[in-house]
């Protein structure tokens, strides 16, 4: 077997068993954020503070996303990976314990969420560059598309196993912490080894300005690149509209009461994803995408978040709903493809980080807004207004973004 083969086979290998660590972690991830939902309506029998709960998710990234990319590259991927899977197996049971006894308050639940997606940063900032340091350019949409699979696969298999434990809610932290397990047990199975370069510092002063000198640096990249400041852009207005009927309308309208709605919302999200599933693997044999193919994705979702205000039926609902993740699939896929061809080697991971900020820093303002707007409009005049409007203004920008080409 040549080299080039025996390169190719330790390549698919590495990328292989990154794609099952990512589906282990994701599974338990995305569980756990399903869970908080359930865990803030238990607590306090309130929407507003269901819809809250992404809003401090959020603050949490935007306060540590702008810099998690710079400390990561700083000093070592692997070790933010391991480091977040065994702290927070180890928290999750202390947290089981304290719920289970009647201990947790809305208040201290909030600061879980607050810490755990603040850990979450850094860890999501490494696992991106490690994702792409192993899988390379050579088949690029390939592997975002089969890495795009995995995580609706996780989505899917977190959505069956949070059906199954929905009347529990102390056993939701018993369940995370096994999906973390078996993360870690993966994730030690690659044998993954830096590729950054570690800086040495003398002394601690010397951090803070190394710090604001990349993140400086950053910044002038991406406002001289048009693609990449487009997609910054419109990355935060479209989360604006986006995450509150995702995250929160869409379980309010199938009814968040008992457990048997809550059930009805879970499977209706299951076929989401295997919605999302099949269009990801369509968009995956796309070899080239731009900010216009992202915008497209965008105009979609809208579409499908109007018409599934307008339905009765939870059936019907979940059909229409599904026009919405169609396009979310195709926005999600044009934004990776943009953002691994156009970001500099040297502020890769930096870049990685810094481009969820856009989508966090939306999550607070969509949280607090919608929250507030609950309690004058029902939450199907909410999923109109909000599916006309994205839609309607994503044509009248595609013009605009179709000018925004990539520049690799």
């Amino acid at each position: 077997m040549s080299s080039v083969n025996r390169d190719g086979a330790s390549m698919g290998r590495g990328v292989g068993l990154f794609l099952l660590f990512s589906f282990f972690l994701n599974c338990g991830v995305l569980f756990l954020y399903g869970a908080f939902k359930f865990i803030a309506f238990d607590l306090t029998k309130s929407p507003s503070m269901v819809s809250l709960v992404g809003s401090v998710s959020a603050s949490a990234f935007i306060t540590f996303g702008l810099v998690s990319g710079i400390i990561v590259d700083a000093i070592s991927r692997r070790l933010f990976i391991v480091s977040y899977l065994v702290i927070f197996a180890v928290a999750s049971m202390v947290f089981y314990v304290l719920y289970a006894a009647g201990f947790v308050t809305i208040t201290l639940f909030f600061l879980f969420v607050f810490l755990h997606e603040s850990a979450g940063t850094f860890s999501f900032a490494a696992r991106n560059s490690v994702f792409y340091d192993l899988c390379g350019t050579g088949q690029l949409s390939r592997w975002i598309s089969y890495r795009a699979i995995v995580g609706t696969l996780s989505s899917i298999v977190a959505l069956v196993v949070l059906a199954y434990f929905v009347g529990t809610s102390s056993r939701f932290f018993v369940v995370y912490t096994v999906f973390l397990i078996l993360s870690y047990l993966t994730f030690r199975c690659i044998g993954y080894e830096d590729q950054n370069v570690r800086k040495r510092f003398s002394s601690p002063g010397e951090i803070a300005p190394f710090i604001i000198r990349q993140f400086r640096e950053f910044i002038a990249v991406s406002r001289g690149n048009r693609a990449l400041s487009f997609l910054f852009l419109f990355s935060f207005f479209k989360t604006i509209f986006v995450y509150w009927p995702m995250a929160v309308g869409a379980l309010l309208k199938f009814g968040i009461g008992d457990d048997t709605t809550r059930r009805f919302y879970l499977y209706a999200m299951i076929f989401m994803e295997l919605t999302t599933v099949l269009s990801t693997y369509a968009i995956g044999k796309k070899k080239y995408f731009t900010n216009g193919s992202f915008v497209v994705g965008v105009a979609i979702t809208g579409l499908g978040i109007a018409l599934f205000s307008l339905t009765r039926n939870p059936y019907l609902s979940a059909v229409m709903l599904s026009i919405m993740y169609v396009g979310l699939a195709i926005s999600a896929v044009a934004s990776s493809f943009i953002l691994r061809m156009e970001l500099p080697a040297d502020h890769h991971t930096q870049g990685l980080a810094f481009s969820v900020v856009p989508y966090y820093l939306a999550d607070v303002v969509s949280g607090i807004l919608y929250a507030m707007l609950l309690k004058f409009c029902t939450v199907d005049q909410l999923l109109l207004g909000t599916g006309l409007a994205l839609a309607i203004i994503s044509v009248m920008v595609y013009p605009l973004a179709q000018k925004k080409k990539i520049s690799s």
